[in-house]
């Protein structure tokens, strides 16, 4: 599980989750990690050791190999949920709904990428 904090209310958090690419073939007959990564994705986190950085070898996985996905997202956590392990929990819980969401999403913008018919002369 990876997901990293940026910014939050008490209520309302910026949440920068990664996950991994799914494996196999879009509708195209493309690999998921290639259809990612020729979509030049980049991340918005610095690369570095602060809470909101990432290391060279993932930040590579996002920017080059297509075999990490970044979701940001904003999540609302309810009222009285202000203590570490509360909102840990909750961050927890949100992250295989959040990855279920990406696959979705995955699915949907990038069925058909990369297909090609030609006829020919």
């Amino acid at each position: 599980m990876d997901m990293h904090v940026l910014a939050g209310d008490g209520t309302k958090y910026t949440v920068v989750f990664h996950f991994s690419v799914p494996s196999g073939n879009n509708s195209a007959g493309q690999p998921w990690r290639d259809v990612l990564a020729s979509t030049n994705p980049v991340t918005i986190l610095t690369e570095g050791t602060a809470a909101w950085g990432i290391n060279a070898i993932e930040k590579a996985a996002i920017e080059v190999a297509g075999t990490v996905v970044e979701w940001v997202v904003q999540l609302d956590i309810e009222p009285g949920r202000n203590t570490a392990a509360k909102v840990t929990r909750a961050l927890q819980h949100a992250f295989p709904r959040e990855e279920t969401k990406m696959r979705n999403e995955l699915r949907r913008r990038f069925r058909w990428y990369g297909m090609t018919e030609s006829e020919a002369p």
